[in-house]
């Protein structure tokens, strides 16, 4: 018996337009890891805020179940990513799900 399992980087990217319509539920799914205020980016990206409460490596954990749940790749960046100096200007302008 065999079963196809695909890696994370093999999934195809998420757009905004995924992002969007899976919005809540992805919302509900960062809530659950200590994650909220999502924002989308850009092509895949999505900008959350760490709680006090956040999973350790909780962007990680998120950007994983989230990418298994809807079969594309997403990829989660701390607002404190913000803070680099050369950040992306697509970061800085992510707006709210």
């Amino acid at each position: 018996m065999t079963a196809d399992y695909v890696l994370y980087d093999d999934l195809p990217w998420a757009d905004e337009q995924v992002i969007r319509a899976h919005a809540a539920e992805l919302i509900a799914m960062a809530e659950t890891l200590g994650l909220a205020d999502l924002r989308y980016a850009s092509g895949n990206r999505i900008v959350v805020r760490l709680t006090d409460h956040v999973e350790p490596l909780g962007e990680y954990k998120f950007s994983e179940r989230a990418s298994f749940m809807l079969g594309r790749q997403i990829r989660a960046y701390s607002d404190a990513v913000l803070q680099n100096p050369g950040v992306s200007a697509d970061l800085l302008a992510a707006t709210p799900l």
